[in-house]
Parts: structure tokens; sequence; C-alpha cells
């Protein structure tokens, strides 16, 4: 299973389950089940933590309920943009988690 198919897969059943409709809505409250869930799924990956956030890291990518395909920048994941994080305002958790994924 790709990483992409898991954060699918997770995030229709936790939906089902739960009576939500989108991935923002996970990111609400069930983004820590998510990350850990996907985790378990994917040898190799791994979730983190930011301000109000849970996601996870693979090979250089991060993911969560809205962006399954992954972004480069854990800035670029829509929970913190919606935050009002951005490049210019990037929380250290972020900073840190970015550093690691490139060297």
């Amino acid at each position: 299973m790709t990483i992409n198919m898991a954060c699918r897969k997770v995030a229709l059943e936790i939906m089902e389950n739960d009576g939500l409709k989108t991935g923002e809505a996970i990111n609400t409250g069930w983004c820590g089940q998510f990350s850990n869930r996907v985790a378990a799924l994917i040898p190799g990956s791994i979730s983190r933590s930011g301000p109000g956030h849970y996601w996870v890291e693979y090979d250089g990518k991060h993911y969560d309920a809205e962006v399954p395909d992954g972004v480069i920048d854990p800035i670029l994941i829509p929970c913190f943009q919606r935050m009002g994080y951005n490049h210019a305002n990037r929380p250290s958790a972020l900073t840190e988690t970015q550093e690691r994924s490139n060297p």
C-alpha cells in the first residue's frame, strides 16, 4: 500500500465511523488518530506534531487528511495556513521538521 492510498483509506474510515464529511473536519480533532493510523500502516513513516496539529512525515513529504498526496513543506498543510502560519511566520516545530526533511 502506498502512503497516498493509506491516507485516503484511513480518512474514509474515520469519516464513516465518526460521521465526518471532509479531511478538514478530520483535522479539527481527529488528526492524531489519523496520523497514528497512517504511520502504523506505512513502515518508515513518522507521526509528527506541531502547534495544534498532527500529520505524517514520509520520504521527505508531509501528509494529513487534507493532503493525501503530500506536500514538501509542512507549512503548506492547509491546517497550518488556516492558523495563520506561513513562510514568514513559521513556528519553530515546523522549522525543525523542515530541516530534518531537507538537509
